[in-house]
Formats: structure tokens, C-alpha cells, sequence
């Protein structure tokens, strides 16, 4: 208990370093020699991180202290912060955040960066926990513009609200070295956002999980894929369910032919997958292709790789995603 009060401490201390941390970088970019253009776009990556920590914090404590300029360029001199008012608070996140709209691309130039519709997501839970819903309002209806060109909206709602979409689906998860385990999710019990969690799977020496996925039924299959291109598919109930925290069993047998596991998707025969090479290779496979092994099986070459190329990731898309464009 004392380890887990002490960790929360240490994580809400480094989320409060951010703010001013994020403030210094953003002066730096400001004052350094690179291009306008992305001076502005770096900056704005940094701005749209500060307001979303600014809005972790606000959310939990309220209107922290914020360090002004003046004393982020004297850190060795002690000075006592008080609270800012929640108005000036709203100052520093909307000039922080509609500063990151501004600049920011609506699509993102490679997976993790901010985008614009990040940002406004950011401002937009913001205003919703200030009251402030006729701004958070005009935010939805900019971000709502926006589907079908940048985002896509759930395609089934009906499964939202279903028995199916309640907690009733079962879990399972992939390691690298080539095991699964399958549980129901109802036995991870609900926490708050900074909670730890509970264990999933026992990791042997080394290991580590790499993959989750939702099992909606037993006519789904497992599909996983290795570093060196090979995979199969498996049926779903050939995992046997387990309790939460176990060992797992064998997913795919792990050779010096297969190369570790990278990915791994519940799937069903018509869907098709994508994967993704560290040279930027890309291939797109129907699931019905896919040859089904069992679970103690090394499957087979779904993709041939250049010299010292190998495969870093798995996507699985369904065949009516790509006419919805």
C-alpha cells in the first residue's frame, strides 16, 4: 500500500514536471536557428503534450502552480507557488492549445505524433470538465467536420450498446516468445486511471506481452505473425479458457526459421490483414489465404523479407473499410 501511495506521488510529481519542462522546450524551439515552419510545428507538438498533462492535472488536483518564465530562468532560486485561479489556468491551456491548432496537420506524419484533432480533443474535454459547453460544443461540431475526411466514426452502434459490447467478451493475450493466455474480462476488475492493474499473464524470464484482443465468439480464429514473415491462423477454441495470471500455452512455435512473434489479432476468414516491414515494406492478405494450423504449429511464409529486414507490425481491416473511402 505504502509502495503503491508513494509511486502514485512520484508519477503526479512528473506530470507536474511536464508543465514546466514543456515550457523551457518550447522557448528553446522558439530561440533556436531551425526553419519557421517547423519551429511553428514543433512547437505546437510541445504545446498540444502540455495541455494534455495540463489537463491530466486539472482534472485531478484543479488549477496547479505554474511557473512563469521568470522563474524557470532562475531554478536554483526558492520561490513558493501558489495555485493560479482557474481563469488564468484557462488562459495557459487555451493559449497553449489553440496555439497547437493553429499549426498542427489534421493527419499525422508518422504513428504517435499530435494532430489537430488531437489538440481540440484535448480543449474539448477541457471545457466539458470547466462547464464550459458552448465552447467544448463549437469544438464537436469543428471535430465532427472533420469524419469521413480524417476520422471515421463507429460503423455498428448497435454493438456499443449490445450484450456483446457490456464486458461479456473474453480477453486474450500474446507474448513474444510464443504463448497466449485466455480470460474473461470480467475478471479484470475495474480501477481508476492511474491504477497499476492487475497481472494478465505469469512472464517467463524475458518475455513480454505483445499483443491483446477481444474474442467476440468461438467462430473467431487467432491469427498471429512473427518478426521473420511467417504466421498461421488458429481456431478460437483451440485456447482453452484460463484464469488471469496464469502461465498461457503454446501459441506458435518459436524457431529460428519464425523469429519471435510481433503481433497477434482475433479475426474471422473475411477480414484481411496488413504487415508492415522495419524498411518500410508493406503487404496486404486476405485471412481466408491464411493456412489454419493448430496452436503447437510454426505456420507459414506470409511475407518474404529483403536481408536483415523483418516484420514490425499487424493491422487487421475488414474488406468494406476500404469502399467507405
Amino acid at each position: 500500500m505504502v509502495g503503491d501511495i508513494q509511486n502514485h506521488c512520484y508519477q503526479n510529481f512528473a506530470h507536474y514536471q511536464f508543465l514546466s519542462k514543456a515550457r523551457n522546450t518550447i522557448r528553446r524551439i522558439e530561440e533556436s536557428a531551425a526553419p519557421d515552419a517547423a519551429k511553428k510545428l514543433y512547437a505546437g507538438e510541445v504545446k498540444a503534450l502540455r495541455g494534455w498533462m495540463g489537463l491530466y492535472l486539472y482534472d485531478m488536483f484543479g488549477p496547479v502552480p505554474v511557473a512563469s518564465d521568470e522563474v524557470l530562468d532562475n531554478p536554483t532560486d526558492f520561490k513558493y507557488l501558489g495555485k493560479v485561479s482557474d481563469e488564468e489556468y484557462d488562459e495557459m491551456m487555451e493559449n497553449d492549445l489553440r496555439g497547437a491548432i493553429a499549426v498542427l496537420p489534421e493527419k499525422a506524419s508518422a504513428r504517435g505524433r499530435m494532430t489537430k484533432g488531437a489538440a481540440m480533443m484535448i480543449l474539448l474535454k477541457y471545457y466539458m470538465i470547466r462547464g464550459k459547453y458552448e465552447q467544448a460544443e463549437t469544438l464537436s461540431r469543428e471535430l465532427r467536420a472533420m469524419e469521413g475526411k480524417v476520422y471515421s466514426l463507429q460503423s455498428d452502434y448497435n454493438y456499443v450498446f449490445s450484450k456483446e459490447g457490456m464486458g461479456n467478451s473474453e480477453i486474450i493475450l500474446a507474448t513474444r516468445n510464443g504463448l497466449a493466455i485466455r480470460f474473461d474480462e470480467q475478471d479484470v476488475r475495474p480501477m481508476g486511471r492511474t491504477a497499476h492493474g492487475v497481472r494478465g499473464v505469469a512472464l517467463n524470464y524475458g518475455d513480454e506481452v505483445v499483443a491483446m484482443d477481444s474474442v467476440p465468439d468461438e467462430n473467431y480464429e487467432v491469427l498471429t505473425a512473427t518478426e521473420f514473415g511467417m504466421g498461421k491462423r488458429t481456431a478460437v477454441s483451440e485456447y482453452r479458457k484460463q484464469t488471469r495470471g496464469g502461465k498461457g500455452i503454446i501459441n506458435i512455435k518459436i524457431t529460428e526459421k519464425t523469429g519471435l512473434v510481433i503481433g497477434m489479432k482475433v479475426i474471422n476468414p473475411a477480414q484481411e490483414i496488413m504487415m508492415i516491414t522495419a524498411a518500410g515494406l508493406i503487404i496486404r492478405i486476405d485471412v481466408d489465404d491464411i493456412s489454419q494450423y493448430g496452436r503447437n504449429a510454426q505456420g507459414v511464409k506470409l511475407m518474404t523479407l529483403n536481408d536483415e529486414d523483418k516484420v514490425v507490425s499487424l493491422a487487421a481491416i475488414h474488406h468494406d473499410e476500404e469502399s467507405d473511402k
